[in-house]
């Protein structure tokens, strides 16, 4: 028979034979379009058990990143007659069963929604777990069974970001231990977040490492003529109580974009928040871009620790640490917008010049005008009052050539 799983967490079975069976067998799988057959011995997903309260046969799979799964289950066993008649019964739960050091995302549909986790310690040691925000808030609390969960009664609650995640580890006894996150101040967007735990046995403790930023992970900053110079602290490293400064690559974000969660990793990355610059020091001096001229961005630093797969006890994986984030308004002109406000009030000086220069040749030839129009009429008032002397005015004196 075939069953479809559609939601995300644990798929579990439980056969009753009604009729006397000898050496029952079920076998369960997840059926895929390239591989349809029915499971048997070899090829069975599960170890199937026997309870021994109840006397039925069953088994538990988890399926946390697959949605829609199939799964197949095969029943058999030696009856008299041939036939034997059995109840079969199979249910999902909320609760996905996770592998240490494996990290899932998930999403969060809205606020008080919660996603429940089962970790499961074969031997005691330290239960750690993150939790990383991509979008919205989240907070996980951790307790040692799922009663406690829902009488709040938690072993360890977890809701202030630190280095860019949401951290805690507890000392963990053998046994089950469950994990629930749980969406808060969501929003106009679902939270997104990636969850992963690491179990650490106690005779190992040595090798445990967790990383600190100096000042708080705080960023300082100076805003200079066209620059902004950051400084922010280096990262340590604990080993069971010494502090180790570690050589990191440290990459630097900016954004004008306030909607994008700049405090974690997954933030960063999932709003698309591309890298502007990297450097091996903690300082450096940001060039200010002209597309950032008089608006407000956001700025954070990501240190990157290389992973050391080499130790023979506790791996270390690759870590990315996130610094506090800082808003700067970015005000005044970068070098390029100075050299056009150079040019534009050269430009307007020419032209004002040129402009004093007509304005002084209209002055100049309007002068000259009024000045010769002021000389036609004297001369034309003179000729009026002293006219040519005629025959019958004094002093005129007619000579007679031919006497």
């Amino acid at each position: 028979m075939k069953m479809q799983a559609d939601n995300v967490g644990r798929f579990s079975i439980s056969v009753n034979f009604l009729d006397p069976v000898a050496n029952p067998k079920v076998h369960i799988k997840r059926v895929t379009k390239e591989d349809t057959a029915m499971p048997d011995a070899a090829n069975s997903d599960i170890a199937i058990s026997e309870d021994p309260d109840t006397g039925l046969l069953g088994g538990t799979f988890n399926f946390s990143q697959v949605s829609g799964t199939s799964v197949a289950v095969a029943v058999s066993g030696e009856v008299e007659g041939g036939k034997a008649a059995f109840d079969i019964t199979a249910w999902t739960s909320g609760v996905v069963l996770i592998t240490p050091r494996h990290k899932y995302t998930r999403k969060l549909e809205y606020v008080g929604e919660t996603h429940i986790y089962e970790v499961n310690i074969n031997k005691a040691g330290q239960l750690l777990i993150e939790v990383v925000p991509c979008a919205g808030e989240v907070e996980f609390t951790v307790a040692k069974n799922l009663a406690q969960l829902n009488d709040r009664k938690y072993d360890l609650k977890q809701t202030e970001l630190s280095k860019g995640r949401l951290f805690g580890r507890i000392n963990a006894p053998a046994g089950n231990y469950y994990i629930a996150v749980r969406g808060i101040g969501i929003s106009e967007t679902t939270a997104k977040y990636t969850i992963r735990t690491i179990v650490t046995l106690s005779k190992n403790e040595k090798e445990v490492e967790d990383y600190y930023i100096e000042n708080y992970g705080n960023i300082n900053y100076v805003v200079e003529r066209g620059k902004i110079g950051l400084k922010w602290g280096k990262v340590w490293r604990k080993v069971n109580g010494t502090n180790k400064e570690i050589k990191v690559k440290y990459k630097i974000y900016v954004t004008d974009n306030d909607r994008v969660n700049m405090y974690t990793v997954c933030g960063i990355k999932e709003g698309g928040v591309k890298k502007a610059e990297d450097t091996k020091k903690n300082s450096y001096s940001y060039k200010i871009p002209d597309k950032y001229l008089n608006k407000k961005i956001v700025i954070n630093v990501m240190a990157e620790i290389k992973g050391d797969k080499k130790q023979k006890h506790e791996k270390r994986e690759k870590e990315s640490l996130v610094y506090n984030p800082i808003t700067v308004e970015v005000q005044g002109s970068t070098k390029f917008s100075r050299i056009i406000f150079v040019l534009t009030v050269v430009g307007a000086v020419a032209a004002g010049g040129v402009a004093l220069c007509y304005y002084i040749k209209y002055k100049r030839a309007k002068r000259r005008l009024e000045y010769e129009v002021q000389d036609a009429r004297y001369l034309s008032q003179i000729s009026s009052e002293a006219p040519l002397p005629t025959e019958k005015s004094e002093g005129y004196t007619e000579m007679n050539l031919h006497s």
